[in-house]
């Protein structure tokens, strides 16, 4: 499988020790220690991990900082996003459902949704952890090197009513 990302994590069993503790505290066990290795395997396999343990130090500082954030698109076909509390609940039905999740289109874009005065902290927080990943920032876009995007939507607190 050709894919243009390049960013994959140096220890290679992150990720898997964070999704089967993510599991365990959520008592979940309708997934297995399998599925999700399946699932990192395919990851690694396209060097997309990394941009996934992104996503999840992402959605882990703005809930540190009590930011309302939620991720969304294709990614809740992945049940490491689940246990990573990346998605709040995923899509995830039968065992090729990951085959579902599709960062490979020819721009792709990770969709955030996040509150409209409070992003920007999100914006900066990833383009002081990653700098040499990142190739620009625009308003509520972060580019990397090789044409990754996570963009952010705004949630507006103050027009929910």
């Amino acid at each position: 499988m050709k894919t243009n990302f390049n960013h994959t994590l140096q220890n290679k069993n992150l990720l898997l020790n964070l999704a089967l503790k993510g599991l365990e505290d959520k008592s979940y066990k309708q997934f297995s220690k399998q599925q999700l290795k399946k699932e990192i395997d395919i990851l690694e396999d396209i060097k997309f991990d990394g941009y996934l343990y992104i996503v999840y130090e992402m959605v882990k500082f703005a809930k540190s900082r009590e930011i309302d954030i939620s991720v969304f698109g294709s990614i809740q076909n992945s049940v490491i996003s689940y246990a990573l509390d990346i998605v709040s609940e995923t899509m995830w039905k039968k065992e090729d459902d990951f085959l579902y999740f599709t960062p490979f289109q020819k721009k792709p874009i990770i969709y955030m949704v996040a509150d409209s005065n409070r992003y920007y902290e999100l914006i900066s927080y990833i383009k002081h952890k990653y700098p040499k990943l990142i190739k620009k920032t625009k308003e509520k876009t972060i580019v990397f090197n090789d044409k990754l995007k996570i963009k952010f939507i705004d949630l507006d607190i103050n027009k929910q009513e």
